[in-house]
């Protein structure tokens, strides 16, 4: 129990903003999840006004569409159900950060507490942003790329990543890097290309 007690604050700090408002992007990202619910091929297909002019989606929300549908089944759904949905995130971005803190330093509480419940991340946990999809599956994935074990997951989850933002595109070199720098030539393409996977 107390090995999860990073989990249990991170989750009352999570509860304590449930029933926040939409908010600027969350808008954004709520109505491609609702085009997605509908389309799911095409969520990026519908009108959009941004900046007082009202033009496609593609070209205003320029971020791959997992966010889209991973919020699409609680597209229509309260506030409440909304934000909740995007726990599992931040659970997967605290147990991350705790094996990734746990590995490096050992310290895998702090490791978790600072990183996970720093503002910026417990702002991304209450809105419907693809932020938190990005910080879970940089700090799940790098800590599994770095257990032998677990590598090949680590590298599918990385590579998830760039479902959510183009950004995570930049995790893809990391997951070749580390076992070619350790000599594992094959290996680091193998898991070049089972990263590659989710894009």
């Amino acid at each position: 129990m107390r090995d999860r007690l990073h989990l249990l604050v991170l989750v009352g700090l999570f509860v304590l903003f449930l029933d926040k408002p939409i908010h600027i992007d969350d808008a954004n990202f709520l109505a491609m999840a609702r085009t997605a619910a509908e389309t799911p091929w095409t969520p990026h297909d519908f009108m959009i006004n941004w900046g007082g002019t009202t033009e496609s989606a593609f070209h205003v929300l320029s971020n791959p569409p997992g966010i889209a549908w991973w919020l699409a089944p609680v597209s229509d759904g309260p506030i409440t159900l909304l934000h909740a949905w995007m726990l599992p995130w931040l659970i997967l971005a605290g147990v991350g950060a705790h094996r990734l803190g746990h590995r490096i330093a050992g310290k895998g509480q702090i490791a978790s507490l600072l990183i996970c419940g720093a503002p910026v991340a417990m702002l991304a946990s209450h809105s419907l942003t693809p932020d938190l999809p990005l910080l879970a599956c940089t700090l799940w994935g790098v800590d599994a790329l770095l257990d032998e074990k677990r590598r090949e997951r680590g590298a599918l989850v990385m590579g998830m990543a760039a479902c959510f933002r183009y950004s995570g595109l930049a995790l893809l070199p990391l997951v070749v890097a580390w076992p070619w720098m350790q000599g594992e030539r094959m290996r680091a393409l193998r898991l070049g290309a089972i990263a590659a996977l989710p894009i």
